[in-house]
């Protein structure tokens, strides 16, 4: 098992620091080191888990293709530390070729009990010094448990429920037995109303609120695979919440996004989503889902896509998968759709089973699609309508008392 993590751009050198420890310790080995390469890469490990100890590089890339090196890359790592944005190493083992404000630098690692060793091109003798505290941190991180979590399952729900879907999924994964550990965050804001639905400020506050609670938990906690799954006005939520993320490394690991009864648009942008993450998202569509005509037609913000689908290419990463209901068709009392379609995801989202075969819209349905898509090109106008006649009839009174 890895517990020694090596961060320096300098591959050779991380190398031979690697095997002058394992000549140097009987008890470390190959199996004892990873690697990051910059900075981006570094915190996503040790977010990821914690280590015995880390030899750190003061000057690293910001990201494996940056195009410079970032001398204060060290420092702004030894503050993610300190803050606990990161999982805090046993020890830290700090290096450096630069010669420029070593005295400086090493008084952050001291604040922390640490040192930073000045190693020139070549010269790794320092490393001799430090085989006591090596094995020290070593035996010391034995002693600490591993809270890292196989899975963790977000969920969240739409408007006017208490989301009992939520549980049941979450049981049926844990009943599985696919995944030891087993995380599940279930978002609930049993407020959601139509009033919040319609009006972007309202619906705002309730994304701001799960992106907290998401940032808080991902800093706190970490999971080896993170999956989404949402309903109705949820995959607005969720889909917002996530681009809200500025730190890649807090997303990396959503792995699978499923909506089902989406009020997204049918060409909802994702590109926001993707820099973020590489997770296969599905589209969960039932085609006689009548709810998502009014989302479409004059809701502003939103539309149908998971009663028509996306107007995208699908792909192995990116499926619309249709069916015969209504817009919680997903949520049947036996749990069969969710056993069938969503739980064989969880053990291998690669994999992903197509929809029902024998979809059909007769014509007074698609009249009604069309015309949910006329309306949606002018649903701007209703709300200026009913701002006028809401104006009139505050203002009416006043007007009459200046005639009169």
């Amino acid at each position: 098992m890895s517990v020694i993590l090596i961060i320096d751009d300098n591959i050779e050198r991380g190398r031979n620091i690697k095997n002058t420890l394992i000549e140097m310790n009987n008890k470390l080995s190959e199996e004892t080191f990873e690697f990051a390469y910059c900075l981006h890469q570094a915190k996503l490990k040790m977010r990821q888990k914690s280590y015995a100890a880390i030899f750190l590089d003061m000057a690293l890339p910001q990201f494996n293709d940056s195009p410079s090196i970032d001398t204060n890359a060290g420092t702004k790592l030894l503050t993610d530390i300190k803050n606990t944005n990161v999982n805090a190493p046993v020890r830290i083992f700090g290096l450096t070729a630069l010669n420029d404000n070593i005295e400086e630098k090493n008084k952050l690692f001291e604040e922390l009990g640490f040192k930073l060793f000045y190693s020139p091109p070549g010269d790794l003798s320092w490393l001799t010094t430090i085989n006591p505290q090596l094995n020290y941190a070593i035996s010391a991180h034995k002693s600490v448990p591993n809270t890292e979590k196989d899975i963790a399952i977000i969920t969240v729900h739409g408007i006017r429920t208490f989301g009992s879907w939520q549980e049941r999924l979450t049981n049926l994964i844990k009943d599985a037995n696919i995944y030891d550990q087993v995380e599940p965050l279930n978002f609930k804001f049993t407020g959601i109303d139509l009033f919040r639905f319609i009006f972007p400020p309202l619906r705002n506050k309730i994304v701001n609120r799960l992106y907290d609670d998401l940032n808080s938990w991902l800093n706190e906690n970490r999971a080896k695979k993170i999956v989404c799954f949402s309903h109705s006005f949820g995959t607005f939520i969720l889909i917002k919440a996530i681009e809200k993320f500025s730190d890649k490394s807090l997303t990396e690991n959503i792995s699978l996004i499923v909506l089902s009864g989406s009020v997204l648009k049918r060409d909802y942008n994702f590109g926001l989503v993707k820099n973020l993450c590489n997770a296969s998202i599905i589209n969960e569509c039932s085609v006689y889902d009548f709810p998502l005509l009014l989302s479409e037609s004059f809701i502003i913000g939103t539309g149908m896509a998971g009663k028509v689908g996306f107007n995208k290419l699908n792909t192995s990463k990116f499926i619309n998968r249709y069916y015969n209901g209504g817009h919680s068709y997903f949520f049947d009392n036996k749990n069969e759709f969710m056993s069938k379609m969503w739980l064989p995801l969880i053990k291998n989202h690669n994999t992903i089973m197509s929809g029902e075969d024998d979809i059909k819209v007769n014509f007074l349905h698609q009249l009604l699609i069309d015309a949910a898509k006329l309306s949606s090109k002018i649903k701007y106008l209703y709300y200026a309508v009913l701002a006028w006649f809401i104006l009139d009839f505050i203002l009416q009174p006043t007007v009459l008392s200046i005639i009169y």
